[in-house]
């Protein structure tokens, strides 16, 4: 199994899983919207005053000729967002949002799937809000598609966040753009997951929090923070990600 794993920003989880795949020998390759890597261009550049933030994008070096980058949307992000050129980042419909950091990333690899598998690949593995593009392509490649859901599904995540904005409405806005999310971003959280063929998840709680048809799909529990297992995934999970 060659895997294809694609997150924008790449944060520590995203690292181990990534690293875990390479030294698996199970990654094709790794895309993300900045990467850091010793003397390459966004090393140096992290090193400008006011631009330190970006050496939280750092990686491990054996990745690099694994990774691919798309900094365009996420550059914006970062200084729109310094320049609080809050229209501009605004949830779901500003030009460089998370959201369209996230799509971006998502379309940009899609279009690539074909390519990639006649060099071998067999698999993708993508996250939350970025994935629908990836497995609609992947489906129609014959590729395998794992979505990783590190946060409860959506349907309870809602549920919990109104319930919360109600019982403290002083605090409601404390609770982040997730309560505010449209019908179309939910929409897409479903198609996402609809369309997964295995779901990793973290704990019994995220677990438990999706819906009903999804528990007949292939489902790996990884809590954050345990070793990458080749029992868990590689020798097991890879044998049922065949069948």
């Amino acid at each position: 199994m060659k895997i294809l794993i694609s997150h924008p920003s790449g944060n520590s989880n995203v690292r181990a899983i990534a690293k875990g795949f390479l030294t698996q020998g199970l990654l094709y390759q790794f895309h993300t919207s900045i990467a850091v890597f010793p003397n390459n261009f966004w090393h140096k550049i992290a090193n400008l005053k006011g631009l330190g933030d970006i050496k939280r994008r750092s990686f491990d070096s054996g990745l690099q000729a694994y990774t691919e980058i798309y900094p365009v949307k996420e550059i914006g992000r970062m200084i729109a967002s310094k320049l609080s050129l809050n229209a501009l980042t605004k949830s779901e419909t500003g030009i460089f949002s998370v959201d369209k950091v996230y799509h971006n990333l998502d379309k940009k690899i899609s279009k690539k799937l074909l390519d990639a598998k006649k060099n071998g690949l067999t698999a993708v593995y993508a996250y939350e809000d970025g994935a629908l593009e990836t497995f609609i392509a992947a489906k129609k490649l014959g590729l395998e598609c794992i979505y990783d859901l590190p946060i409860a599904y959506h349907t309870l995540l809602q549920e919990l966040l109104h319930e919360e904005a109600i019982r403290k409405s002083s605090w409601a806005f404390t609770l982040g753009g997730g309560i505010h999310d449209s019908g179309k971003k939910l929409e897409r959280k479903k198609r996402e997951l609809e369309l997964a063929d295995t779901i990793v998840v973290a704990s019994d709680f995220v677990r438990q929090s999706l819906p009903e048809w999804a528990n007949k799909k292939k489902i790996i529990q990884s809590p954050f923070g345990t070793p990458f297992s080749s029992n868990e995934f590689d020798l097991e999970e890879k044998a049922k990600l065949k069948d």
